[in-house]
């Protein structure tokens, strides 16, 4: 018998971090073994393992998937209640600055960087689609003997 969680395609094999580029408010530092941030300083951290499903809903371009790494642990925070519910449209802000930072080569040139500039503000409003609440938890099953149980 295994127990699993579905939706995840991409996971780190190194540590990676990031700091966050808005006035997004952190209630308090937290951490599992996975992902975690620091009020302090504003950083979010990503360990080997920690894994995500890409841009949910959207193709994982390759200008995205950084980014989309980050906003899931912001969603993760979200249900952990490190970040207030309310900050949904906190968190999609945080993603499209991302985008714009992290979607490709610094000194891309005008059009390049107007382009991730009309890329982010697409998806900063595509990504209103989905609130995280407060102890929501991702569906997690138990497969045995070929049978598929949902456990919670």
């Amino acid at each position: 018998m295994i127990t699993f969680q579905t939706d995840i395609k991409y996971q780190i094999t190194e540590y990676a971090e990031y700091y966050l580029q808005t006035d997004l408010p952190i209630e308090y530092s937290f951490s599992t073994a996975w992902y975690g941030v620091d009020k302090a300083n504003r950083r979010l951290w990503a360990n080997p393992g920690m894994a995500w499903d890409g841009a949910t809903m959207f193709p994982d371009f390759n200008w995205i998937l950084e980014s989309s790494l980050w906003h899931d642990i912001l969603h993760f925070l979200i249900a952990k209640g490190a970040i207030r519910e309310d900050q949904n449209h906190a968190i999609d802000r945080e993603l499209a600055r991302a985008i714009q930072l992290l979607g490709g080569p610094e000194s891309r040139g005008r059009i390049a960087d107007t382009l991730l500039k009309i890329r982010s503000g697409y998806v900063r409003r595509a990504t209103h689609l989905a609130d995280q609440k407060y102890g929501q938890v991702r569906p997690i099953y138990q497969l045995s003997y070929g049978k598929r149980t949902r456990i919670r």
